[in-house]
């Protein structure tokens, strides 16, 4: 399984190099751009962002604020960071098994001594691993460009909202995972998990912009996940990161179980 797992990074690492270094350079250029905004000083951006309705504050986080260089980047770039990477995890997902079944390259894999769930856990280990690395990048790109603008960064608050994002990241990757399963065309994989993020962030997003507290809210992967609020404080932290961990964990059972059942066809 460890050979599997160093097979897939090693392919994967032009695109983690490719993401890892955009998603940096986004996070310098936001952290650069924070001082002209003039938002801890109460400059005009900040006082219409508190006038701004509740519902479409929501959209972004329960906390929006441009007051602090965490809560602005909490704003700009972590409360995305999972929805963006969803695009990463659907090819990274899809490439797990479909794609070998697509390409027919299947039967030449499984007659080397491993099982389907040894090439499954393998792979998506891969994966989680690059979300991470890209989830690094962006923590020393806002921890750099803070330390280069001469802002004040707190590493707590940032390390508590890219932990939250890697974990809702991570248990999207494990759905699609399990998605993907479906499938014998890599390419409609990818577009299915695409779909199903979307989705799933939209119907989020919707009920918090209602402007009260839903219950359905606990049981969706992005409903877990409020950067806006891991920046400023612990409270809660552990159990969003608990439940969206058991989600990753729950989704990946799950997909080890079928694949030994599928029919490949190969």
């Amino acid at each position: 399984m460890i050979l599997l797992f160093r097979q897939y990074l090693r392919l994967g690492r032009g695109a983690l190099l490719g993401w890892a270094a955009g998603m940096a350079a986004y996070t310098w250029f936001a952290v650069s751009l924070y001082p002209s905004l003039g938002g801890a000083k109460g400059g005009s951006l900040q006082q219409y962002l508190q006038q701004l309705p509740p519902a479409l504050k929501a959209i972004v986080g329960s906390r929006l604020s441009l007051a602090t260089l965490d809560s602005y980047l909490a704003a700009e770039i972590y409360s995305l960071l999972p929805l963006v990477l969803a695009v990463y995890a659907a090819v990274a997902a899809a490439g797990v098994l479909c794609r070998e079944v697509d390409q027919g390259t299947a039967e030449f894999l499984f007659a080397q001594p491993v099982s389907r769930t040894q090439v499954l856990l393998g792979r998506f280990a891969a994966i989680a691993v690059q979300l991470l690395a890209v989830h690094a990048a962006v923590l020393l790109a806002a921890w750099g460009g803070a330390a280069a603008a001469g802002q004040s960064l707190s590493l707590a608050g940032s390390l508590r909202a890219l932990a939250l994002s890697f974990l809702v990241a991570l248990a999207l990757a494990a759905l699609m995972l399990l998605l993907s399963l479906a499938f014998s065309d890599s390419s409609q994989a990818t577009f299915a998990g695409l779909g199903l993020a979307l989705g799933l962030y939209v119907v989020t997003v919707a009920l918090r912009a209602a402007g009260r507290y839903h219950r359905l809210l606990p049981w969706l992967i992005f409903g877990r996940f409020d950067a806006t609020v891991a920046v400023s404080t612990a409270d809660g932290f552990a159990r969003a990161a608990a439940a969206l961990l058991a989600y990753a964990l729950l989704f990946v059972t799950a997909a080890a179980v079928l694949v030994e059942r599928r029919d490949l066809r190969l």
